[in-house]
């Protein structure tokens, strides 16, 4: 089974949001505003609704593992893919932290 969460349609589209280079040098302010807020609390929810343990995911822009690591915490089987290279470290240094067996963080497929 897969499915995709999609909310960009309505959305402008701004070229520099699109460039690596961009978030590796907005990481820093990105995990601040991660850590005081919960907008992906909602998100995380609905998604242990329909995954099951064992489920592989692909998590395409995962940042900093807003939503891979729970999803992983769930028992699925996750594969985060994150182009920025900052953004890339906390994630890994995070999936150390927590000592959980994933998720696979990546820079490409």
């Amino acid at each position: 089974m897969a499915f995709f969460i999609s909310g960009f349609e309505s959305m402008t589209y701004c070229p520099i949001l699109a460039e690596v280079e961009y978030w590796n040098g907005y990481a820093q302010w990105y995990q601040r505003w991660r850590t005081h807020n919960d907008y992906h609390r909602p998100i995380i929810e609905e998604l242990k609704r329909w995954v099951r343990p064992g489920w592989r995911i692909l998590d395409i822009g995962a940042a900093d593992g807003a939503l891979a690591l729970p999803l992983s915490r769930c028992g699925c089987r996750v594969t985060a893919l994150e182009p920025a290279e900052r953004l890339r470290e906390g994630l890994a240094a995070e999936v150390r932290r927590m000592g959980i067996p994933g998720p696979v963080v990546s820079e490409k497929t």
